[in-house]
Order: structure tokens, then C-alpha cells, then sequence
């Protein structure tokens, strides 16, 4: 797979994922061993943890809309820095639905072999989620 079919790869998560709820696109993009040093303790390894993790967030937030904001690809590795706007309105982590309208920025970090992700780095502004929310407290 070549830097710009990896750069397409992303987009299509973003869109047919993220925007339009096409799981099978999340099936398609990460390998079944795929290692996520993101997930939180609980989720199965590999693909399945992915693609639990990433409904439980496109459930609370079921009008999700993702934008790319930036790519940054070499060799291996694409580096994607994304934003998502969504109203919660399910359940998330145990926190009931609350109808807050959310805005929140991360960072993901891919790298590939052949054609799939394989390995997954994800850091996201989850207190600005929480805050949001009225989960957590808001900074002073």
C-alpha cells in the first residue's frame, strides 16, 4: 500500500466510520492482531477491542461527524491529527446521556504493514470530553 492509499485509508475511516456508521470499514482497515495502546483495560485485544471501543463513542455520539485536519505520512507510519463535534445522546462509560453538544481534538499515530493498521497510538483531549459533558470538573 503506498503513503497516499494510506492517506485515502484514513479519510475512509473518517468518513464511512466516523460520519456515516460503516462498521465494516473498521473490519477492513485494522488487522485481526492489531495492538491498540490506547484501549482501556476490559476490551477484547486486537481488531474486535478497536471496533468495540471506537461504537461505544460512535453510540454516544450517533450525529459524530470527524474531520481530518491534518496527515503526516512516511515509511511505515501516518501521523493524523482529527476533530469531532457530537451530541451525546447514549450512553458512555457508564455515564448516562446528557444532550451537551461536544468538540474534541486528538492525535492517532498508524503504522501499516501491507495493507492493514497493525499497531494503533491515540491521544485525545478526553478531561475536554468529560468537561463537556459534566462528567469532570472544569479547570480553574
Amino acid at each position: 500500500m503506498t503513503i497516499d492509499q494510506r492517506r485515502a485509508l484514513i479519510h475512509r475511516i473518517a468518513n464511512e466510520f466516523w460520519n456515516d456508521g460503516n462498521v465494516e470499514v473498521l473490519i477492513e482497515a485494522f488487522a485481526p492482531e492489531v495492538v491498540d495502546h490506547y484501549a482501556p483495560p476490559g476490551l477484547p485485544p486486537g481488531r474486535d477491542g478497536v471496533v468495540a471501543l471506537n461504537m461505544a463513542f460512535r453510540t454516544a455520539f450517533p450525529d459524530l461527524r470527524m474531520n481530518v485536519d491534518d496527515i503526516i505520512a512516511e515509511e511505515d507510519r501516518l501521523a493524523w491529527r482529527w476533530s469531532v463535534r457530537g451530541t451525546h445522546q447514549a450512553d458512555l462509560m457508564g455515564i448516562p446521556p446528557t444532550g451537551n453538544a461536544v468538540t474534541v481534538h486528538g492525535v492517532s499515530v498508524d503504522r501499516f504493514e501491507d495493507d492493514c493498521i497493525v499497531e494503533r497510538w491515540l491521544e485525545m483531549d478526553m478531561h475536554g470530553l468529560l468537561m463537556q459533558i459534566g462528567a469532570a470538573p472544569a479547570m480553574a
